[in-house]
């Protein structure tokens, strides 16, 4: 492979990388605190987005008016628990004077004391507590901070029932009522404008530090304004977060959600509202925030329908008009489009696997495996030595020998295999005489070195550096740096020989010449 196909490979793969990369859309995280969901809902319900306007009151009446709108308005707390902006500042208009009574619907929930504005204009407030579960009573997931909330019978409206049928039993119809799971919530105290839906039940909560008081506690809290107008209060808007809306183990807040919606999007002459404006901790959310689709609807899911024919195969196979209608009924509901269109193994594939973070990986493997590639090929391009012959051997090709007059040690003469077997039998020579044989050894202790502490330490690092040379395989590559450093210890022992081995050196220096 040339070095100009390497090149083009390592590019490609670079490029193909960032493609893919690129491909996935920069979609912030979804958190377990976040509202996704619950956004993802109000466009599924075929709400249209409002985004933040500076005359919002101008953008509600150009666009129908506020019979046309639901103003949604959470707020919490931050890592910290201090309390989150509300945004009412940014509102340019009388939240029920100019929005409820004209016909608008209004949807309120925080687990923080109200705004003044608020609690003064429906006569309702929350409470600036924390309700626990009692010990030994039943809980969200059994943590004693998630209580379950229960609606109350014979009021309206009814939120807090399935939508669906009931199931027949008998001569009489059970109706499971839902229950709903909070997170760390307060409680609404009594108003007199306000009904109230749902409650913690006595008995069944506590605050954290005491259980004083027996009596059911309102959470939920509604009421109507002439025909049109609607007004919803919760004292805990986690309801409404994805891990509490959209959990891993059932639970009915999904369905309640619903439920809210659908009552709130009713008017009076059967029309449904068009508009949704959702404002979240200060902050009005854009029409780009909800484009998170939901993967399934409420039961029956695809899911659930395949295991309930799987669990009844014997009775459907018994009863095959009854199935011939169970199959009408799912395909009218769009039930069996949607396993159709399931990515089954996509889906399982991307529940496994982060794909984000897996197209990341690719990528940074890519660029190293590239950056490696070019990085080696620029290398043998500028590469000065054949790699196939020793590199001591060329650099003393490039030294011009002291000792050209004899012509056996010049470096410009001898060839490049005897040069190199010259400069090791010098190093070994060199050990064979400070040992004082004639055959020398890797053994340096039999080397007398008289001197002190730090000299001794110096003599024996240039030893080691000889001795290593000069007993290593011929094969071994030499950089130019390395024989620089041979020859300062060569000459360093040589200065220590003339100081301590005056006669040894003589001999030696008169063999050479």
């Amino acid at each position: 492979m040339t070095l100009v196909v390497r090149i083009t490979w390592a590019c490609a793969i670079v490029l193909l990388c960032a493609v893919w990369l690129r491909a996935e859309p920069n979609r912030p995280r979804i958190t377990a605190d976040g509202t996704d969901g619950f956004r993802a809902l109000l466009a599924q319900a075929g709400l249209k987005p409002v985004g933040p306007t500076a005359d919002l009151k101008a953008k509600i009446e150009e666009l129908g008016g506020p019979k046309n709108f639901i103003i949604i308005w959470f707020r919490g707390t931050n890592s910290f628990g201090e309390p989150l902006p509300d945004g009412l500042e940014s509102l340019n208009f009388d939240l029920k004077t100019d929005f409820v009574v004209q016909g608008g619907a209004l949807w309120m929930a925080t687990d923080q004391p109200l705004p003044t504005t608020l609690s003064r204009a429906f006569h309702a407030a929350v409470e600036e507590t924390v309700i626990l579960a009692r010990r030994n009573v039943p809980s969200y997931r059994n943590k004693i901070e998630c209580p379950y909330v229960h609606g109350l019978d014979g009021v309206q409206p009814d939120l807090f029932t399935p939508r669906r049928n009931p199931t027949q039993v008998g001569d009489a119809a059970t109706i499971r009522r839902l229950i709903i799971a909070t997170n760390r919530p307060s409680f609404l105290t009594a108003s007199s404008e306000l009904t109230t839906l749902g409650v913690f039940r006595q008995r069944e909560w506590r605050y954290p530090s005491n259980f004083s008081e027996l009596r059911d506690l309102p959470v939920v809290q509604a009421s109507t304004y002439g025909p049109d107008g609607r007004v919803l209060l919760l004292s805990d808007h986690s309801i409404f977060i994805n891990c509490m809306l959209l959990p891993q183990e059932p639970n009915d807040n999904l369905a309640f959600a619903i439920n809210c919606l659908q009552w709130l999007q009713q008017t009076s002459d059967g029309t449904t509202r068009s508009y949704v404006v959702f404002m979240e901790d200060g902050r009005i959310w854009a029409p780009s925030d909800y484009d998170l689709m939901l993967r399934s609807l409420p039961t029956p899911t695809p899911e659930n329908v395949a295991q309930f024919l799987w669990d009844n195969r014997n009775l459907v196979w018994e009863n095959l008009d009854l199935a011939e209608d169970v199959m009408a009924r799912l395909e009218e509901d769009g039930v069996l489009a949607e396993i159709e269109i399931q990515d089954l193994l996509g889906q399982l594939v991307a529940d496994a696997v982060n794909m984000q973070s897996l197209r990341r990986l690719l990528f940074l493997t890519g660029a190293i495996i590239a950056s490696a590639i070019a990085s080696r090929a620029w290398v043998r391009v500028r590469q000065r030595y054949p790699l196939n012959i020793p590199r001591l051997v060329m650099a003393i090709d490039q030294c011009q020998s002291s000792r050209d007059s004899d012509g056996a040690l010049s470096a410009n003469l001898v060839a490049p295999a005897l040069k190199s077997r010259w400069v090791r039998e010098k190093a070994r020579a060199l050990l064979a005489r400070l040992q004082s044989r004639d055959e020398p050894t890797p053994d340096l202790s039999t080397i007398p070195i008289e001197s002190g502490w730090w000299r001794r330490r110096e003599i024996l690092r240039h030893l080691r550096r000889v001795r290593h040379f000069a007993f290593a395989a011929p094969s071994e590559i030499v950089e130019t740096t390395e024989l620089e450093t041979l020859t300062r210890s060569i000459e360093s022992l040589s200065e220590w020989m003339d100081q301590r081995m005056v006669g040894p050196l003589a001999a030696l220096r008169s063999q050479e010449e």
